[in-house]
């Protein structure tokens, strides 16, 4: 079975000076097994944010993130991945180790991926300055391909690649951390994952491939 977007269950929240971030699955959970994709940013002025994702449903999630930066500007990037507990309504809450948190994130359902190692490859983070964020991942022509994208200080318009379907994205840096979350299926072994910016700023970039 193809992995495919379950229609009309995209969602996006953002917060400032929290701990933690709540948002329900527009809908609920359609089915036991349904992929939960979560994926956004965060920024303090202290210490890492290290990020753990829950529900209501009792859902397993695996969270892939990085931090970087120091003194007081320093971020956290993330993608997680879940395989829901049961059908219904839900919803979804990510935590972070430290208070103070200016944060964002958005979050889908799939179906039709593998129940048991849903995900092939973590790419990890990559980071550069220009308008254009680009990057690739190891993947096979069937995966599932989900990308984040946070610029790190600036506010600019976040636009995905060419073939990406944008699941959410909040881009003002002002009052939260920015960030655009992507999806793509059928793109080929090793894809590029990429967007277009306002203007050359530094960013960074998370990805990884789901089978």
């Amino acid at each position: 079975m193809a992995i495919s977007e379950i229609a009309s269950k995209r969602a996006t929240t953002q917060g400032e000076n929290i701990s933690s971030l709540a948002l329900a699955v527009p809908g609920g959970i359609s089915a036991a097994n349904n992929l939960i994709v979560v994926a956004g940013s965060a920024w303090t002025g202290t210490d890492a944010p290290v990020v753990s994702v829950s529900d209501t449903k009792g859902t397993t999630f695996t969270v892939y993130q990085s931090q970087w930066g120091s003194g007081e500007n320093v971020w956290s990037l993330f993608i997680a991945i879940g395989k829901a507990a049961s059908s219904g309504a839900d919803t979804v809450t990510v935590s972070f180790s430290v208070g103070a948190v200016s944060s964002s994130f958005s979050l889908d359902l799939f179906e039709g991926q593998d129940l048991t190692t849903p995900l092939r490859t973590d790419g990890g983070r990559a980071t550069g300055t220009s308008s254009t964020p680009s990057t690739t991942v190891i993947a096979t022509a069937s995966d599932l391909i989900l990308g984040v994208l946070t610029p790190d200080l600036a506010s600019v318009s976040l636009t995905p690649g060419s073939g990406y379907t944008q699941i959410g994205e909040y881009e003002d840096n002002s009052s939260s951390q920015a960030h655009n979350f992507e999806f793509r299926t059928n793109a080929g072994a090793n894809p590029t994952v990429n967007w277009t910016m306002g203007s050359s700023q530094v960013w960074s970039v998370y990805r990884i491939a789901i089978r």
